[in-house]
C-alpha cells in the first residue's frame, strides 16, 4: 500500500486525485472566499473530487499508461481512450490530430488539455503549469 493510501485509506487513484485538488486549492487565492481550503478537501466525498478536472486528467493518464503497456502506439491508445469518453461527453479529438499530436511527441498533453475543455468548460481551469505537473505526478504514481 502506498503512502497516499496509507494517509486517507483510499485506493491510489482517488487517493492522488485528492493530493491534487489540495494542492490546486492551497495554491488557489480565491478558494477562501468560497469556504474552501486544502484541509478541507480530506473530507470531500469521492463522488465530489471525481468532479475536479485532476480527476479526468488522472484517469486518462491511468488509462493511457494501462494501454501504452500492451504495446499500442500513441494513436491508437488516445483514439481508443477518446472512444470511451464520448460516451459521456461529445468529442473532442478527430485521428487527424491525434495522428499531428503524435508526431510533435506531444500526444498525451494536447489530447488532455483539449479534454479538459470539453469535460470541465466553466469553473476555474487548469493552468498549462498544474497540467504539466499533474501528467508528471500521474505517469510517477502509475508508473510503479
Amino acid at each position: 500500500m502506498g503512502l497516499l493510501s496509507q494517509i486517507f485509506g483510499e485506493d491510489k487513484k482517488t487517493a492522488l486525485i485528492r493530493e491534487l485538488v489540495t494542492r490546486r486549492v492551497a495554491k488557489d487565492p480565491l478558494a477562501a472566499t468560497f469556504g474552501q481550503s486544502a484541509s478541507s478537501v480530506r473530507s470531500w466525498s469521492t463522488t465530489m473530487l471525481y468532479g475536479f478536472p485532476e480527476a479526468s486528467l488522472v484517469t486518462i493518464v491511468a488509462s493511457y499508461l494501462t494501454t501504452r503497456k500492451a504495446g499500442y502506439d500513441d494513436v491508437i491508445v488516445i483514439m481508443s481512450i477518446e472512444e470511451h469518453r464520448t460516451q459521456f461527453s461529445g468529442p473532442a479529438t478527430s485521428i487527424a490530430e491525434v495522428a499531428s499530436d503524435s508526431l510533435s511527441g506531444d500526444c498525451l498533453r494536447r489530447y488532455i488539455a483539449r479534454r479538459l475543455a470539453i469535460d470541465h468548460p466553466s469553473g476555474r481551469p487548469l493552468t498549462d503549469a498544474d497540467i504539466d505537473y499533474c501528467i508528471k505526478r500521474a505517469i510517477e504514481v502509475f508508473s510503479t
